[in-house]
């Protein structure tokens, strides 16, 4: 999967900086939300709705890839969140016809997804390399990463979740008796 944020070229709307010989991109309104696209159509069509808004012959939005994985998401935007100018990441985000950023697939607070992906990047790519049998000294790709990364979310959630609950609702399921 690749991940993408907008260049907000000319000037247009509200932008945060990634960093040395990096564009700005665009923020969506005052909150410092920070728009990222997963799902090409959804980016295709939050650039349409902001040309629309725009005047005729204008193009002041452009897609700039930021990475492969969350890691590279979390890496890629990590200077803008210390600085204060993302607070929060929203995947996928839709507009409508006015340009109000109206629903989302995904949102996280820029400080907490950039430390949650910095912190388990390490377990992941072992994870990776342990499951791919990947030496030590080589990185994981990125499909490796994605792998690694759904099969350790899994077993996080199946560990929160832990056995007494899943106990629970399988005797709430066959109607069993304690």
């Amino acid at each position: 999967m690749e991940f993408y944020g907008i260049t907000a070229i000319c000037g247009a709307g509200p932008a945060c900086h990634l960093g040395e010989g990096m564009p700005k991109l665009l923020t969506l309104g005052d909150q410092k939300v920070l728009p990222v696209f997963g799902v090409d159509a959804k980016l295709r069509a939050f650039v349409g709705v902001h040309r629309a808004l725009e005047a005729a012959g204008t193009e002041a939005f452009e897609p700039v890839l930021l990475g492969e994985t969350y890691f590279d998401v979390a890496e890629k935007i990590s200077a803008a969140v210390e600085a204060g100018e993302v607070e929060l990441v929203v995947f996928d985000p839709v507009l409508n016809a006015e340009g109000w950023w109206v629903s989302e697939t995904f949102e996280w607070p820029a400080e907490k997804f950039c430390d949650f992906f910095t912190a388990v990047r390490p377990v992941v790519e072992d994870v990776a390399r342990r499951r791919e049998d990947i030496p030590a000294d080589r990185q994981p790709n990125p499909e490796a990463l994605d792998k690694a990364l759904d099969w350790y979310m899994g077993r996080m959630v199946a560990y929160i979740h832990g056995p007494s609950r899943m106990y629970s609702e399988l005797k709430q399921l066959l109607d069993l008796k304690d």
